[in-house]
């Protein structure tokens, strides 16, 4: 078994990147979190709205 000085896999390179993350769960942490925030957003719209309606009912009686 021979030594290859210029062996890509004998150096190491440095991180193209600052923190060393695996992209694919980078991405998977942002859908999930923007998927948190949709829901966050309609449910609170929702609730809202149903809050509303219900001082409206109540003001008509």
């Amino acid at each position: 078994m021979s030594f290859v000085r210029g062996n890509a896999y004998a150096r190491k390179r440095p991180p193209r990147h600052m923190f060393n993350v695996d992209p694919w769960l980078a991405v998977m942490i942002a859908a999930i979190l923007l998927f948190v925030l949709v829901v966050y957003l309609f449910l609170r719209r929702t609730l809202l709205a149903f809050a509303d309606g219900l001082r409206e009912g109540s003001r008509r009686d």
